[in-house]
């Protein structure tokens, strides 16, 4: 059931995906922005397993040594102490820090692949990017309409909504990828699908 946490970052990211994907201008940052939204997901796993060790032991210590390290080092009764507080905005910022720098690095990464390979990668995420965002739509309208009996149409949307996505990204690919980049260039100009 912990599991459930993550379908909000799930959700975030394929909806910066599709909004990205809509908007000619921002095209480039689809792939981007949606990575940086999912990449909070191991973060946020390494932390809650953090957590659970570091409370397990810490209950162990305290009934050990008899000692309570809450009232000690509570700022009040009434919630967090302040080292909860303190070690939950560091978590925080590392795990934003992390995404940042898996989101950059799949963008260096991204820019150095042929078209053809690019456009395999795109259509595969935006594949999997319409199966969840119509699959939560699709769910959320049959549990409201009463429709859960009705899942192979529910699943046939998805798949062709989810088809469509992809052929439509993979056919427009060049937009979806910055510039030529200009240091450790390994494609050349017509391998990448820019003009010389």
């Amino acid at each position: 059931m912990i599991f459930i946490l993550f379908i909000p970052f799930l959700m975030l990211g394929c909806t910066a995906f599709l909004i990205c994907a809509a908007v000619p201008p921002i095209q480039r940052f689809a792939l981007g922005v949606s990575l940086w939204c999912v990449a909070w997901i191991p973060g946020m796993m390494a932390i809650l397993t953090v957590v659970i060790f570091f409370s397990v032991g810490a209950d162990a210590l305290r009934r050990w040594v008899h000692w309570d390290p809450g009232a000690s080092l509570a700022f009040n009764h009434h919630g967090l102490s302040w080292a909860g507080w303190l070690g939950f905005s560091a978590a925080i910022l590392v795990v934003a820090l992390g995404a940042s720098v898996i989101s950059l690095i799949h963008g260096i990464v991204m820019r150095r692949l042929t078209l053809s390979l690019f456009r395999l990668y795109l259509a595969g995420v935006s594949f999997c990017v319409g199966m969840l965002s119509f699959g939560f739509l699709a769910f959320a309208f049959a549990e409201k309409v009463g429709l859960v009996d009705h899942a192979f149409a529910a699943w046939s949307s998805c798949l062709l909504f989810a088809t469509a996505l992809s052929y439509l990204c993979f056919r427009n690919a060049e937009r979806f990828r910055g510039s030529y980049p200009k240091t450790l260039p390994i494609v050349t100009h017509e391998e990448f699908g820019a003009n010389p």
